[in-house]
């Protein structure tokens, strides 16, 4: 999966944190806001500040601090059955 920073983010939707730059007491206060490493979070708007959603809290996250905080996409792509079936039984013939 592709990581973007935080800041970079144009459409809201769900992400999981992949990283977080080492910024001294701002990253701490990141972790106990619940913003840390393989946490899900939900864009709720972007801009700056950027309001995100994490573990029911909505929080407020300036664009120069969403900087320093690296996510992937929370949606996986969906595969029909179909289509699997249509491939196992094309194996079968």
């Amino acid at each position: 999966m592709t990581t973007s920073k935080l800041s970079d983010l144009v459409n809201p939707g769900s992400f999981f944190v992949e990283d977080i730059e080492d910024r001294g007491d701002e990253t701490v206060r990141l972790k106990r806001l619940g913003i840390c490493e393989n946490r899900r979070i939900d864009v709720l708007q972007t801009g700056d500040p950027m309001i995100v959603r994490v573990v029911g809290s909505r929080i407020g996250v300036s664009r120069s601090l969403a900087r320093s905080i690296q996510v992937t996409s929370a949606v996986t792509e969906v595969v029909p059955a179909m289509v699997i079936e249509e491939n196992a039984l094309a194996g079968m013939a």
